[in-house]
């Protein structure tokens, strides 16, 4: 196949070394989308998410050589953010408000095939994390009180619904699992948290407003 090609197509590109281009500098464009928005990449491919397209928003993947274009998802509202695992893409797609709470969590084997939803009516998930056979994950309520936006948190295998995490501050949006922590960002409130992975200890640890 090739990639999609409208007026609103925007380049995925890499910055190239020594071994991938004759000059050994510059950007080298891998593939040409709509609206690409989030990027990952593991040894042989680069991986990306779009927040629309002529077949909904979708997720895809590109060899580093620029060769092997190759759609994993597409129909999503919003392919938000994108993380990898060793064996999978797993991606947030936000929905399209969060008063319809239409936003889901999904999973694809990185080299395509059947599509898992994780989980269902989440209000406009944006970031999450995956550590091991746990997962959290973000959502933003759509309300005015800026206490009511969620981390929730699941597990794969079984897969049990998502239960409440942590209540935490105004839009939560990047999270990150380090050790026995949990990172997180809150964009609305303008903070960097971390809380321990049993739910208890949270701290605020560096406020940017």
């Amino acid at each position: 196949g090739g990639a999609g090609g409208t007026g609103s197509s925007m380049v995925v590109s890499a910055v190239s070394d020594s071994s991938s281009s004759a000059g050994g500098s510059g950007p080298v464009t891998l593939a040409t989308d709509d609206y690409p928005y989030d990027v990952a990449v593991d040894a042989d491919y680069v991986y990306w998410t779009t927040s629309e397209g002529p077949n909904g928003a979708a997720v895809r993947r590109v060899k580093k050589d620029g060769t092997g274009f190759q759609t994993l998802a597409d129909q999503q509202l919003l392919a938000n953010r994108l993380v990898l695992t060793a064996n999978d893409v797993y991606w947030t797609d936000s929905g399209t408000d969060a008063a319809l709470k239409d936003g889901a969590l999904r999973r694809v084997p990185k080299t395509g095939g059947n599509v898992d939803t994780l989980a269902t009516n989440l209000a406009f998930p944006i970031g999450f994390a995956v550590d091991g056979n746990d997962v959290f994950v973000t959502t933003r309520e759509a309300t005015p009180d800026p206490n009511t936006d969620y981390v929730y948190h699941l597990t794969l295998s079984p897969l049990s619904p998502p239960e409440d995490f942590l209540h935490a501050p105004d839009v939560p949006a990047m999270l990150i699992v380090q050790g026995t922590r949990l990172w997180g960002t809150s964009y609305g409130a303008g903070l960097v948290w971390h809380v321990d992975l049993d739910g208890t200890n949270f701290m605020v640890e560096r406020s940017i407003t």
